[in-house]
């Protein structure tokens, strides 16, 4: 004999609403976390700030932006070498945040505060003489 559960008797409908609550209840509690192929927000902002340095320095150059992109390139390439980090790595970690923009914004106040923080101290240092 097969039991059947009758929903128009007492509290069983009342069991499996409370059942169903408290199942989509911990499933969305579970914490998602950051995959292991995604860069840190610590080494995403390190990676960053070296990017934003080096365009700094080939816009001052005033070059246009094809022969920019030329300068550019090669020294994205070596310092994601020297960085241990693939083209793949890069790309997840992008989408990744994108998809986390609050984390992103995290990231994003590393990166200002660590540009304005070598700003002053190149701005304050003593000039050669």
């Amino acid at each position: 004999m097969v039991s059947t559960i009758n929903l128009t008797k007492g509290s069983s409908w009342k069991t499996i609403l409370v059942l169903v609550i408290s199942v989509l209840s911990l499933y969305s509690c579970k914490k998602e976390g950051r995959p292991d192929d995604v860069l840190s927000q610590q080494e995403l902002a390190d990676l960053m700030v070296e990017f934003y340095i080096a365009e700094g320095r080939i816009y001052a150059l005033g070059l246009q932006r094809d022969s920019a992109m030329k300068l550019f390139l090669p020294f994205e390439q070596s310092v994601m070498k020297k960085k241990k980090v693939s083209d793949e790595t890069l790309s997840r970690t992008y989408k990744y945040y994108l998809d986390h923009p609050l984390e992103f914004e995290k990231v994003y106040d590393v990166i200002i505060d660590t540009l304005s923080l070598r700003e002053t101290r190149a701005t304050s240092a003593p000039s050669p003489r």
